[in-house]
Parts: C-alpha cells; structure tokens; sequence
C-alpha cells in the first residue's frame, strides 16, 4: 500500500513536473512572441518614419519640378521674345542693306549728339574717341 501511495505521489509529482514544464515553455514562448511583436512594433515604427520623411522629399522634388516648369515656360518666353526681336533686327538690317545698295544715306536713329561728343573731356581724349569712332565706321562701310 505504500508502495502504491508512493506510486501515486509520483505519477502526480510527474504529472505536476509536465505541467509546470508546459506552463515555463509557454511563458518562454510569450516572451519569445512579445520581444518579436516588440522587435516589429520598433520596425513599424522605423518605416512609417522613413515614410514620413519620404513623402516631405517627394512634396520637395514636386515643388522643385514645379519650378523647373516656370522656369522652361520664362526662357520659351524669352526665346519667343528674342526671335521676334531678332526677325525685326534682320528687317531692320535688310532694309538698310537695300538703302546702301540703292545708294540713299540711311536715316539718322537720333537726332542728339552722342554722349563722347556732348561731354566736356581734354582734346587728346576727345580726338582719340572720334579717331576710334571713325575707324570704326570706316571698317563697318563693308556692312
């Protein structure tokens, strides 16, 4: 009978010994569980903070393209602006071309002096300016 009581107590302390081995491995299992469900909460957080920053890069890129078009649409303006001017320049000069051909002096483009000979300067400036002037028209007759 001892030995059956003894038997007994054993087969409890067995069964009580699985028990306990189950319940440690279960709470290792958790703690297991709970450093991952950590480890992907610290990493869900890590992304939505290069999200974050991503999108404030994205915002940026978007308002520099967007400065890049009002850029491209000023210069197409200015090209624009510039090939008219340059049309008007080249009916300008084909117009005088064809008054020097024909032999009639073109018309004066402003009745006032030229600066150089309006200002008060010392004679051998002032010589020099028109000798450089006059070199100047005389190597542009070719025009």
């Amino acid at each position: 009978m001892t030995s059956l009581i003894i038997g007994a107590c054993l087969v409890i302390f067995a069964i009580e010994g699985l028990l306990i081995s189950l319940e440690y491995f279960k709470m290792q299992k958790n703690t297991k569980l709970q450093s991952a469900l950590d480890k992907a909460n610290s990493d869900k957080d890590l992304l939505g903070q290069r999200l974050a920053q991503a999108e404030r890069d994205l915002q940026n890129a978007r308002a520099e393209v967007q400065g890049i078009y009002v850029l491209w649409n000023k210069s197409l303006e200015s090209e624009k602006t510039m090939r008219h001017e340059l049309h008007v320049a080249k009916t300008q000069l084909t117009y005088l071309a064809q008054k020097v051909i024909q032999g009639v002096p073109a018309p004066k483009v402003s009745p006032q002096a030229a600066y150089w000979e309006t200002q008060e300067r010392t004679p051998e400036v002032a010589v020099s300016k028109n000798v450089h002037r006059e070199s100047y028209q005389a190597n542009m007759d070719f025009i």
